[in-house]
C-alpha cells in the first residue's frame, strides 16, 4: 500500500500526528500556569494586605447607595456586594 506524501515528503499521517502531538504540549504548556513573578512578591502582597486596611472604612460604617426607582440589575448587583461582605471578597477572589 502507498502512502499519500506531502510536499515535504513527509507521509501525511505522520504529519497529522506530529500536529496533534504539537498541540497537546503546547496545552499542556499552558495549563501548567507558569508565571514570572520576582522574589518576596508573597511578602509584599501580605505587607499591602496588612496596612491596606488603614485606607478602606470599617465595613458597618459603609453608606448603602438607595436603590433608584425602577432599580437596574447593575444597581442591586453593587448594593449587594456593598451590603454582603462574605458576597463582596468571594468575588474578588
Amino acid at each position: 500500500m502507498s502512502h499519500r506524501k506531502t510536499d515535504l515528503g513527509i507521509p501525511c499521517r505522520e504529519k497529522s500526528a506530529k500536529v496533534v502531538l504539537g498541540l497537546v504540549v503546547l496545552s499542556l504548556a499552558m495549563l501548567s500556569g507558569c508565571v514570572l513573578a520576582p522574589e518576596g512578591i508573597v511578602e509584599e502582597q501580605a505587607r499591602l494586605n496588612s496596612q491596606s486596611t488603614a485606607f478602606e472604612p470599617r465595613f458597618d460604617a459603609r453608606q448603602l447607595p438607595v436603590l433608584p426607582t425602577p432599580a437596574h440589575w447593575r444597581d442591586v448587583l453593587r448594593r449587594a456586594f456593598l451590603a454582603n461582605g462574605e458576597l463582596e471578597s468571594a468575588y474578588f477572589e
